[in-house]
Order: C-alpha cells, then sequence, then structure tokens
C-alpha cells in the first residue's frame, strides 16, 4: 500500500511539474508526501515521459515501424530500470462491436508485450490488458480521432523502495491502479 500511494503522489507530482501555470493542475497543493523530495524523483517524472503512446492501422494489430522504434526505447528504459514494470492498456476506437474491440485492444497489447519480451524485457516487468473501446483519448466521430483511439498506452509503476518481484505487495499496487472489473 505504501508503494501505491508512493506512485499516486508521483504521478500528481508529474502532473503539476507538466501543467502550464495557468491551468487548474497547477493550483493543487503540493505533495505532502516527504519521499516526492527524494532524489529519485525527478528521475521518476523523466521517466515517465519517455513511454510514448503507440497507435495502430484502422482494424489492425501489427505493429507499425514507428511503433517499433518507441517500443526499442521502451525495452531499453525497462532493461535500464529493473524496478520498472508496466501494462500495455490496449485500445480501441468506437467503431464495431464492443467485444470485438476489447479482443482486437487486447491483441494490440499483447502484440506490444509480445516485441518487449523479445528484446529482452523480464516476463515480470510486462502485462497486456485491453481497454476497448471504453477510454477513448478523443470523443468524436472523425477519422482523425479514430486513430488518435487506437493505441496502447503504457501505465508505468515504479518501486525504488523494492524491487518489483511478483512479490504479494507489488501484486496489490499493479491491482490497485488497474482493477480488474472495469476492463
Amino acid at each position: 500500500m505504501r508503494t501505491a500511494l508512493l506512485a499516486l503522489s508521483l504521478t500528481a507530482l508529474a502532473c503539476q511539474k507538466q501543467a502550464p501555470a495557468n491551468s487548474a493542475v497547477a493550483e493543487v497543493p503540493a505533495v505532502t508526501d516527504s519521499r516526492a523530495d527524494a532524489p529519485w524523483a525527478e528521475q521518476y517524472v523523466e521517466l515517465l515521459d519517455n513511454f510514448k503512446r503507440v497507435h495502430f492501422e484502422t482494424d489492425s494489430a501489427a505493429l507499425t515501424d514507428l511503433a517499433k522504434r518507441r517500443l526499442d526505447r521502451a525495452a531499453a528504459i525497462l532493461d535500464e530500470h529493473p524496478t520498472v514494470s508496466v501494462v500495455a492498456m490496449g485500445h480501441a476506437d468506437q467503431r464495431g462491436d464492443a467485444a470485438y474491440n476489447r479482443a482486437l485492444a487486447k491483441e494490440r497489447a499483447e502484440n506490444v508485450v509480445a516485441y518487449l519480451k523479445a528484446k529482452g524485457v523480464e516476463d515480470r516487468q510486462v502485462q497486456a490488458r485491453s481497454a476497448g473501446e471504453s477510454a477513448p483519448r478523443v470523443d468524436r466521430d472523425t477519422h482523425r480521432a479514430f486513430g488518435k483511439n487506437r493505441r496502447v498506452e503504457f501505465l508505468v509503476v515504479w518501486d525504488p523502495y523494492n524491487e518489483v518481484d511478483g512479490s504479494e505487495d507489488n501484486g496489490d499496487l499493479q491491482s490497485s491502479w488497474i482493477p480488474d472489473t472495469h476492463f
């Protein structure tokens, strides 16, 4: 649980750092957890910035050349940081049947995970999940919006105090971020 609070605190810190001065996020009070001032807090924010979305063509789970380049960078980061794990969350646009979109989004996430594992990322560092069409990035019926919604995004979990070793504590951290009941 301590790790989950740390991750939430640091995510809030990351949002504050990146928000423009006139945004509502900038007005949120500073994180009071003293661990947010730890020397690795800045590194965590930089780490989050390096995991880029991977986009897909219509009705496809095939990785594009751009996606592979981004995943090569993600694999290098995961290799450099053994205490980091990611959930690859697959998404689809809102066209088509919801069950089909969940399956397609899951296939996209699984392809991303398989690519990362082929690059040497350890099993314990990656998971695939599907949000289907339930969490569009852009909620419009345009081709451009559809393209932004066909994606895999990364949920980054970093526990600088403990190794991510598949123990019950770390398992609870991941499930607290991605509840199975929503996907």
